[in-house]
Parts: structure tokens; sequence; C-alpha cells
């Protein structure tokens, strides 16, 4: 089960809350369980694909498409 320790270490590091932050990774245990269990948002980047459909989280296939998801994410 991923740890959300490190998640809260930069929490704390960069002076933020858990509903203030999104993490963005590519792997589904490590970086999206993690981030929920940190009570951050994540955001996994799916380069090729594989996980749409299979994992409830937001998704991106490229970093080019993460300012309009977070300025959607704003607006709601």
């Amino acid at each position: 089960k991923p740890d959300a320790r490190i998640f809260k270490i930069a929490l704390k590091r960069l002076g933020s809350r858990p509903e203030e932050a999104v993490h963005v990774g590519d792997d589904p245990l490590m970086d999206v369980k993690g981030a929920k269990n940190a009570g951050i948002l994540p955001i996994l980047i799916d380069r090729k694909g594989v996980y749409k459909g299979k994992v409830k989280t937001l998704i991106i296939e490229t970093l080019n498409e993460l300012p309009l998801l977070l300025r959607n994410i704003q607006r709601a």
C-alpha cells in the first residue's frame, strides 16, 4: 500500500494543504493511490492509453493537457 508520508512531507515543505495540491504521476499504484492516501488530487499521465477506463482518476495523455485540466478544476 503506498505510503502517504512522502506526500505529506512534500506538502509541509511547500507550506501547502492537501486540498491545494495535485500530484501528477504515471503509476496507478504509487502515484494515484499514494496521492489519494494523502488527500491530494491525483492526475495520471497515461501516454499510451492503457489505463483509460480502468483507473478512477483524472487522466491526461501528455503534460501539454495539464494547464487546461488545472484551469477546469479551478472553475469547478
